[in-house]
């Protein structure tokens, strides 16, 4: 059988990877990677001397596939997207447009898992849980684009044999994302966002790519092709800082620090573009993410509808974040 991943040079991605290698199903691994010397370089940190024989690189991107014979390829895994970007324009050209030529490209399928994210639906309220079915309400453009991206895989690609899958805020091992998080908390004040409490769900890359192999080895559920996962647990602003402080083995101080303050500093980011490299999740469209209270969804039909739960807690998806962190010389 052979298998197709996109995005593996990337943060789920690559543990999709190492999943694959490590399960030794696939006869051969498809890998459309802009650059094959980082793909290479990335395996070698993991403690591959050599490319994996049943490994193939394809130079290309979302704009020009190439995929040859990759586009034969039974299963097919599609995590390349575009999180943080300068302009509408970039989010579409990838997340949209770079999905659906994906899918042109493919050639019957059995089965594909397209990575989407809560983002495409927008916050909730009250004390409410996202499931599926719902009106989606995305606040910013990388949402705005995951949501597309799925209206138009059902309109133009019904016949096409695939789930997309909406996890919230991932945690573990290869993150970039949450370096910063656990830089602040080793200085004597974590700022919160917001006076007060905001919710949210959470899921580890293990239970993720987990999700993403039990989705393949499944049929697909009737009419179902929308997934929310995550883990069952709520966690809330205050108890992330202080298992993040926790964890790195210092004390909790949290100082609230108004909204009004925040999106002033999203502006100030916006204008200066060595701020904006270095906090794009402050932009003044990703901020949009920050002002709601309540981020969670239940994942209760994708776990009756394909044997799935997430496993790792809280505290331990932290701990392993930053263990890598760690092992990697970044903290």
């Amino acid at each position: 059988m052979k298998l197709l991943i996109t995005g593996v040079t990337g943060f789920v991605g690559r543990n999709i990877l190492l999943e694959a290698l490590q399960q030794k199903q696939y006869e051969k691994i498809y890998l459309p990677v802009r650059s094959a010397a980082k793909l290479r370089q990335q395996l070698e940190q993991e403690g591959f001397a050599t490319l994996p024989e049943q490994v193939q690189p394809i130079e290309s991107s979302a704009l020009h596939w190439n995929l040859g014979e990759a586009a034969t390829s039974e299963h097919v895994i599609h995590a390349a997207g575009v999180i943080f970007a300068r302009t509408r324009e970039e989010y579409w050209d990838t997340n949209v447009e770079g999905t659906l030529r994906l899918f042109r490209e493919l050639k019957n399928p059995t089965k594909v898992v397209v990575l989407s994210s809560l983002a495409a639906a927008g916050p909730c309220e009250g004390e409410a849980a996202r499931k599926e079915g719902e009106v989606d309400s995305p606040v910013t453009w990388y949402g705005r684009s995951k949501m597309e991206m799925e209206q138009r895989l059902a309109q133009e690609f019904g016949s096409v044999p695939y789930v997309s899958l909406r996890p919230p805020m991932i945690f573990g091992p290869r993150d970039a994302a949450t370096l910063p998080l656990f830089k602040m908390v080793r200085k004597p004040i974590h700022f919160k966002a917001g006076l007060h409490t905001k919710y949210y769900s959470f899921l580890s890359v293990e239970d993720l790519v987990a999700a993403v192999f039990m989705a393949l080895s499944k049929p697909l559920a009737p009419g179902k092709r929308t997934y929310y996962v995550a883990h069952g647990t709520v966690v809330t602003d205050r108890e992330l800082l202080k298992a993040a402080a926790e964890a790195c083995g210092r004390p909790s101080r949290v100082l609230p620090v108004p909204q009004w303050a925040l999106k002033l500093a999203s502006r100030m980011v916006d204008s200066i573009p060595t701020w904006r490299a270095t906090i794009p999740s402050l932009s003044v469209d990703r901020a949009k993410e920050i002002w709601p209270q309540r981020w969670v969804a239940s994942s209760e039909a994708f776990e009756r509808d394909y044997d799935w739960s997430a496993r790792t807690n809280f505290n331990d998806s932290l701990r392993n974040t930053r263990e890598w962190y760690v092992q990697s010389g970044q903290l």
